[in-house]
């Protein structure tokens, strides 16, 4: 929610009555009968605290959003076109090894965390790998957004079997730099992975879930938010 209300801010979709009383956003979810799900908000009128104070998520029918909001606000929107979901293997990818290997060796598993030389030829191997694979099956690498990365482009997920044992153990944040280029930022945990995924839409993969499941194979899963 907090990343979803970033976004917002930077598209300025926080719509507030006329009259100053009144605040909403969108969250993008859904309720179980599908209508979509609003934060709604109203003026604090207490000196000397903050502007707004939460009041409740709200369904599209409810009576005060309907009252006060007669044109809804609308959703978060993370890419500009379509093609910004699909990774091109086309593009040379460079990673920043600096930053993954130094300032994020503790996300390591064990054995590799206690000798960066070996993780860098893991990650290199890892990394490798996933793009033999995602010619094949482009689900395989996920599109992100980090509040971070503000406006760079189209952000992805790719995951990094550093054991060798078919199942992710970390995910490489990837964001496009220029017209033929991707540059590896940093890794993340899968749990981590999945929040900036959700983002964007449930991840249409087997490997990054709630419950992190392997990187081998197809999933036939249908993304919905």
């Amino acid at each position: 929610m907090r990343y979803t209300h970033k976004r917002l801010v930077m598209e300025d979709k926080i719509v507030v009555t006329p009259d100053g009383e009144w605040a909403a956003w969108n969250t993008g979810l859904l309720t179980p009968h599908a209508e979509e799900v609003f934060g709604l908000f109203q003026r604090n009128r207490h000196e000397n605290a903050q502007h707004w104070f939460f009041l409740r998520w709200a369904s599209e029918s409810d009576r005060d959003l309907l009252r006060h909001f007669p044109d809804p606000p609308q959703m978060a929107e993370y890419v500009t076109s379509a093609s910004e979901l699909i990774y091109d293997w086309r593009r040379e990818l460079k990673l920043a090894y600096d930053h993954i290997i130094n300032d994020n060796l503790d996300r390591f598993p064990a054995d590799l965390a206690a000798q960066p030389l070996r993780a860098k030829q893991a990650l290199d191997s890892a990394v490798n790998l996933t793009l033999r694979r995602v010619r094949r099956n482009h689900k395989l690498v996920i599109p992100q957004w980090y509040p971070k990365f503000g406006e760079v482009g189209a952000q992805f997920l790719m995951p990094l079997d550093l054991t060798g044992d078919g199942s992710a153990d970390l995910a490489l944040v990837v964001s496009a730099v220029g017209e033929r280029a991707y540059r590896g930022h940093t890794v993340l945990t899968l749990e981590m992975a999945y929040t900036n995924a959700r983002l964007v839409a449930r991840p249409d993969s087997d490997w990054l879930t709630p419950n992190a499941a392997p990187v081998t194979g197809d999933s036939d899963v249908a993304a919905r938010i």
